[in-house]
């Protein structure tokens, strides 16, 4: 088990996500010490699939993943229900994904620059699910929570850094997209 853990690990890090995938699925055949290790495998196993443009597999681990994490007392679910609802969008599942953020966005604590990545998925999902209205309502919301979030550099926590713009540029972009009125849609233009 250490050995195919171990290969699987070695291939995500030099970007082989195809071979470590392979390797992560030879090891979720064996058994776990703990559930929380099966967790930690089965969260690396989605992200090399999804790496590997494996969109319904990685939504379908992912899926398995946040069923594990809930079982698990001290887990926190709301990161896993985050990401799944992002590979369940990536894999075109569009109403699955709208739920989930929906829920999302319900619950207490989200930091606000997650909230504010949350609702710009959740628009496109409403986007994609022909929910004009209620993709709109997102998207205002979205654009008075950037109004206050500052920039956040890369640091020791943060591998990306966060910068709400280019949130309000694209908000900007699909609100011009689904506008029916065309002096709205040279507006969100302009201000994109």
């Amino acid at each position: 088990a250490s050995v195919w853990q171990n290969l699987a690990w070695l291939h995500f890090e030099v970007r082989n996500y195809a071979l470590s995938a392979g390797f992560f699925q030879q090891r979720l055949q064996f058994p776990f010490v703990k559930p929380e290790h099966e967790l930690n495998l089965l969260w690396a196993y989605a992200r090399a699939l999804f790496y590997n443009q494996e969109f319904q597999s990685a939504e379908t681990t992912a899926e398995k993943a946040v069923q594990l994490a809930g079982k698990i007392p001290t887990m926190q679910t709301l990161a896993f229900q985050e990401k799944l609802a992002f590979y369940s969008a990536q894999a075109g599942h569009h109403e699955k994904a709208a739920c989930l953020y929906a829920d999302i966005l319900t619950k207490q604590g989200i930091p606000a620059d997650n909230q504010a990545k949350a609702k710009l998925a959740y628009a496109y999902s409403l986007i994609k699910l022909n929910q004009k209205d209620q993709a709109r309502e997102q998207l205002q919301a979205l654009l008075n929570l950037c109004d206050s979030l500052p920039d956040q550099a890369v640091s020791d926590t943060r591998l990306l850094a966060f910068k709400p713009q280019r949130l309000k540029l694209i908000a900007f972009g699909l609100l011009s997209k689904i506008s029916d009125d065309a002096e709205q849609r040279i507006s969100f233009r302009q201000q994109r």
